[in-house]
């Protein structure tokens, strides 16, 4: 599938961006919490930000993560 920018997706929230000649993932808060469950998880939230940089104002998905390996015995 490719978008009207140009952008191919190669699957399911990754994305091929040939202006930048690289790929871009985009998580999902559940995503991330089973990536790092087996680390300590110190902060997890998802917020939204106004982008007023380039174009139209837009907002974007932010997710934070902090998170800390566990010891080992």
């Amino acid at each position: 599938l490719i978008t009207k920018k140009g952008i191919e997706q190669i699957e399911e929230n990754t994305f091929y961006l040939p202006k930048f000649k690289t790929y871009r993932h985009f998580f999902a808060k559940k995503e991330l919490q089973e990536k790092f469950k087996t680390f300590k998880i110190i902060l997890l939230k998802q917020k939204q930000i106004l982008d007023k940089g380039h174009d139209k104002p837009h907002y974007h998905n932010i997710i934070e993560l902090l998170a800390q390996k566990k010891k080992t015995a």
